[in-house]
């Protein structure tokens, strides 16, 4: 029996520090992405090898999985207990709060091969800046969502999202904010795509600042009436523009206690009708 115990000993002792102490893979944008690109290489591998329809389909569906995994796996992941990168010199406080004009390198992006093709449509969007907690908030409510992009190990402002669309199709967007001023901002968008002939696409943005005085930003997904005044009774004076965001610069409540908004453009529309973004409440009050 003693020397049994001592056996034991004896193999931990000797047992290689690297297997006694292995570490988790990085849950910072930089270990994510390194975890990524690991799955992609080896469902490109896969595909490569694959001699019917029914392996490549699950080597796609093992790219999703693992996409998935290592995505809920870093969320529930506990927080870092090392002190948080420092921002670059012009840091994350000479950005510009207010309505931002979102423009792309390119029109559209395409899959070769896989019959994928997607307009870049130009648009307007709410940002907004916590630099507390040195986050960047892109708030467009409609086409792209609330994303908030965190300073990375890399420096680099990035977040990344998992959606599904309307068909149930899943994919992984990967944004990254990579140059900004008070009142421009770069950056890159890849998407990648479990089961596609692309795997990942990768496409360029701008963003240029148009009001800096904006903290509220309202928009109807299927329209709503825009009236000359705040009340029903008011002439119709158009409609909004489907997943547009309009800046707005007032608000009053009418007696039936129903809150309109008063958009830079002209007109008045009623809260309850469409999609808000920004610091509405802190709209200032006006009279007609």
């Amino acid at each position: 029996m003693k020397n049994i115990l001592v056996f034991v000993v004896l193999l931990f002792t000797i047992l290689p520090a690297g297997i006694a102490a292995q570490e988790e893979p990085a849950c910072d944008a930089a270990g994510i992405n390194a975890q990524v690109s690991a799955l992609i290489a080896t469902y490109l591998t896969a595909q490569a090898d694959a001699t019917d329809s029914e392996t490549a389909t699950q080597a796609a569906e093992d790219l999703q999985t693992g996409i998935a995994e290592v995505l809920a796996t870093c969320a529930e992941a506990p927080a870092e207990t090392e002190e948080p990168a420092e921002a670059p010199a012009e840091g994350i406080g000479v950005i510009t709060e207010g309505e931002w004009a979102l423009t792309w390198d390119a029109e559209s992006i395409s899959c070769p091969g896989d019959n994928y093709t997607a307009d870049l449509i130009d648009y307007h969007v709410m940002i907004q800046v916590d630099p507390e907690n040195n986050i960047i908030i892109w708030d467009d409510v409609f086409r792209r969502g609330h994303i908030e992009f965190a300073l990375d190990s890399d420096g680099v402002y990035s977040v990344i999202v998992t959606r599904t669309d309307s068909d149930g199709y899943s994919y992984t967007r990967h944004y990254r904010i990579t140059e900004f001023t008070a009142n421009t901002m770069v950056g890159f968008t890849t998407d990648y795509f479990p089961g596609s002939a692309c795997v990942s696409l990768e496409y360029g943005n701008h963003m240029t600042l148009v009001d800096g005085n904006v903290i509220c930003m309202v928009g109807a997904e299927s329209g709503g009436n825009i009236r000359s005044g705040p009340g029903s009774n008011y002439d119709r004076l158009g409609a909004f523009e489907a997943d547009r965001l309009y800046a707005v610069i007032g608000q009053t409540t009418t007696s039936d206690g129903f809150v309109w908004w008063q958009l830079a453009e002209g007109g008045w529309t009623r809260s309850d009708i469409v999609t808000e973004a920004g610091h509405c409440e802190d709209v200032p009050v006006v009279t007609p």
